[in-house]
């Protein structure tokens, strides 16, 4: 049967998607969702075939898909385009406007910012929070301690759903903007501190990081949709690769001069007019409802 499969599938390590060594032993079976996610291609589909496995792994994933949606909606309610019912990443990949872009990077985000929180409140059997050191500084009268978030699991989960292994310039811009959304995670990662002393008098304290409240990164990432970079014109497209970017067609992008950095979002296509309703395009138009540009 399917878990019978992708368990013996995963002991024998034949599967990059068995992340068996990124927070310890024992989460093994969450290659069957991976397995499950590929041959499907569907998120509902998952969840209708593993409810009985690592029904609070697949759950996460698409508490962060809906949180990233909800989040797309509030940085867009008062513009032309709203990130409407439509806009799922099915539909918009037809596109990869930038537009597109945000949306496949505040996804990302949200399902790296559920998965790691999950894990840091030990919903996950055998990830926890990232205990520190307890290293003391003493003159600050502060020592880092307690428990980081453990953000390198949701990280990598949310790459190993999202991301895809395709070579061509559209599978690589998708990856790129998904990992951008990761990293507007890390970026905005905040130093917590619990006060320790008589009667409340914070004599010293206890710190360590969390992931900040998701609405920061929404910011963050819409700061990025702002100045998004166009990797495909006339022209032809940028032949780029995160270590070693180089344009092979110099009127292929609007901006010759610079070259997108990790956490830059990138599209290909033009935005059409959001003016108007296009039902293919899933575009709802602005009647009935006021924008701000």
């Amino acid at each position: 049967n399917r878990r019978v499969l992708a368990l013996s599938v995963c002991d024998r390590q034949e599967q990059p998607a068995c992340i068996k060594n990124v927070h310890g032993d024992g989460v093994c079976q969450t290659i069957l969702i991976y397995w499950l996610l590929k041959e499907t291609g569907s998120l509902s589909n998952v969840l209708l075939s593993s409810t009985k496995l690592n029904s609070a792994l697949v759950e996460s994933v698409a508490r962060g898909e809906h949180l990233g949606m909800q989040e797309c909606k509030y940085q867009f309610q008062w513009e032309r385009w709203n990130c409407p019912r439509d806009s799922t990443l099915s539909t918009q990949k037809r596109q990869f406007t930038r537009e597109t872009a945000f949306l496949q990077s505040i996804v990302s985000a949200g399902v790296t910012h559920v998965l790691t929180k999950n894990c840091s409140r030990g919903e996950f059997e055998g990830c926890f929070c990232r205990k520190r050191s307890g290293i003391s500084y003493t003159q600050k009268n502060w020592k880092w301690d307690g428990c980081d978030d453990h953000l390198q699991f949701g990280e990598e989960i949310s790459k190993k759903y999202l991301d895809s292994s395709a070579q061509d310039i559209e599978a690589e811009g998708i990856s790129h903007n998904n990992n951008a959304g990761r990293l507007a995670v890390r970026s905005t990662m905040r130093q917590v501190c619990k006060c320790h002393g008589v009667s409340g008098s914070c004599t010293t304290k206890t710190c360590w990081m969390a992931v900040s409240d998701f609405r920061k990164v929404g910011n963050f990432i819409k700061k990025q949709y702002r100045k998004a970079i166009r990797i495909c014109g006339g022209g032809g497209c940028l032949d780029f690769n995160i270590a070693n970017v180089r344009q092979i067609h110099p009127r292929a992008v609007e901006l010759k001069d610079r070259k997108p950095g990790k956490k830059n979002l990138l599209y290909m296509m033009p935005s059409p007019n959001y003016c108007q309703r296009n039902a293919t395009a899933g575009i709802e138009g602005t009647i009935g409802r006021e924008c701000s540009r």
